[in-house]
């Protein structure tokens, strides 16, 4: 669940409990705002799936403020998340080193770093986002610490019904459902694998 101020509030402390009780149960062994409404969720999820349920937040999108500026000492949270963000040469190692170094010690992972072929939203700079800085962020998470990394294309980024596509204007090459991703993933965990275990 992504933290996304609406104008209809459907959780507060107790459905936010209902609905991480019901997702635990439903999916507690599949992979897959408020901090009272969050940590309710949590407990419920963690209590659905009897403790079976990996659980963790993705926070709203500021890498100053990751999960662990909230909920690293909770018992619920299994491994803490950072949004980088999308921007060019983002030093996501700094963010992964900080959460690395905090106690107790849990994994860390930077679930959304740059979107490959998404413009340079931080800077600014009119540039889109490669393979180069695709990779680039991902071999810096990993050798700064991190227990894994995410990829996001723009391409692929929305699964909405076709009604809802979102504006590309920014983009005319992603009008409509173009789907399919961007070089940038090719062979990078290969390369990864190898160069930590050499």
């Amino acid at each position: 669940m992504h933290s996304l101020k609406k104008n209809e509030q459907v959780l507060d402390r107790e459905t936010g409990y209902i609905c991480g009780r019901f997702l635990g149960e439903r999916y507690g062994s599949k992979p897959v705002g408020d901090e009272e409404v969050w940590r309710s969720i949590a407990r419920g999820l963690k209590e659905g799936s009897n403790g079976e349920q990996m659980v963790s937040y993705h926070g709203p999108g500021n890498p100053d403020i990751p999960s662990s500026c909230w909920f690293h000492r909770e018992s619920w949270l299994d491994f803490n998340t950072i949004q980088s963000g999308h921007g060019w040469s983002i030093p996501n190692y700094e963010y992964v080193a900080k959460d690395y170094a905090l106690h107790p010690a849990k994994p860390t992972l930077d679930m959304e770093p740059s979107y490959e072929n998404c413009l340079d939203v931080k800077y600014k700079s009119g540039r889109r986002m490669d393979a180069h800085q695709v990779r680039q962020a991902a071999y810096w998470a990993m050798l700064a610490g991190a227990a894994g990394h995410g990829y996001g294309c723009i391409g692929v980024c929305h699964f909405q019904s076709d009604d809802m596509i979102p504006d590309y204007s920014h983009c005319p090459s992603l009008q409509g459902r173009t789907g399919r991703l961007g070089p940038g993933p090719g062979g990078c965990g290969q390369k990864l694998s190898n160069r930590l275990s050499g």
